[in-house]
């Protein structure tokens, strides 16, 4: 039986959901940061050497990959710092379509770039962060003894969907696939 649940996210957006305790749904979450300082050619995607959590196992680290296990409506955060007289230009990508986008330009000393959206998914769909053009990362100096973890990437299920999203919704309202 459904019931209903209210979620306040981190962004502060309330979110009403209808919860369907169906055994068709999935928890799915994950967590990963860079360590490493990294200079990213255009149109390279991000990859993860720090996993904080990867339930479901959705999130290809190695690649950089997000591969939905569950439709649904999901949250996506990406954080970036770069370092003096560099910049970074960073892109969220949903089955190799652009969805937004954070920059950073540091002049004088540090710049950070941020931004979180939430999308409705399909099962199977690819999610990325890759840079815009040349984006230069900080991390963790070789040798540091502290550890320095500036660069995230994070999304978890805020709903779970039992059947594929429309395509599109047409001029009259109508759902068209």
């Amino acid at each position: 039986m459904p019931f209903l649940q209210l979620r306040v996210l981190s962004t502060g957006l309330l979110v009403l959901i209808l919860w369907s305790t169906s055994s068709a749904s999935l928890d799915v979450a994950f967590s990963a940061g860079s360590t490493k300082h990294l200079l990213l050619r255009p149109g390279q995607k991000l990859v993860y050497n720090r996993v904080y959590t990867n339930v479901g196992s959705a999130l290809n680290a190695g690649t950089g990959v997000f591969t939905c296990p569950q439709s649904g409506l999901y949250l996506f955060n990406v954080f970036a710092l770069t370092t003096r007289r560099k910049h970074l230009k960073l892109e969220l990508h949903q089955n190799s379509r652009y969805i937004m986008s954070l920059y950073a330009n540091a002049n004088g000393s540090y710049g950070t770039g941020g931004n979180s959206v939430i999308l409705r998914v399909n099962k199977g769909d690819t999610v990325y962060v890759s840079a815009r053009e040349t984006s230069s990362l900080y991390g963790q100096p070789p040798g540091a003894t502290w550890q320095g973890i500036y660069t995230t990437f994070t999304g978890y299920l805020i709903s779970p969907v039992l059947r594929k999203f429309p395509k599109k919704i047409n001029r009259n309202k109508q759902i068209t696939k």
